[in-house]
């Protein structure tokens, strides 16, 4: 389950940088025996981090769980570029403020190889 704040210490590593190349990312996890598809835009989170911003109401808030690895594809806007599947952790799962992202949380990703 998730609770207002499901990081409450910083988690992020330095050596996480935006793939500049990709610009969305999908995955799939199994739910009740039916696998479900989730695509987002990739965010820039910060000076070294990529993620992704889930709606608060979402039933992905209570799927996914820090230190989770996820096969996450990673597509590029350059249509001439292939997918790209990657092994990716959830670094930190963070509720958005009022003067930011409001209504989501923000999810933090730190890619295992590639």
């Amino acid at each position: 389950m998730c609770g207002d704040d499901k990081n409450s210490s910083e988690k992020r590593k330095e050596d996480r940088l935006l793939p500049e190349k990709y610009s969305n990312i999908e995955f799939s996890l199994k739910i009740d025996d039916f696998p479900s598809t989730y695509k987002f835009k990739l965010r820039d989170l910060s000076a070294n981090g990529i993620g992704m911003l889930i709606k608060e109401d979402s039933d992905l808030v209570e799927l996914i769980h820090e230190e989770d690895v996820l096969d996450m594809t990673y597509f590029s806007d350059d249509v001439a570029e292939d997918p790209k599947s990657i092994k990716t952790k959830i670094r930190h799962i963070s509720k958005g403020t009022a003067e930011y992202f409001q209504g989501h949380y923000l999810v933090g990703f730190e890619t295992i190889d590639e």
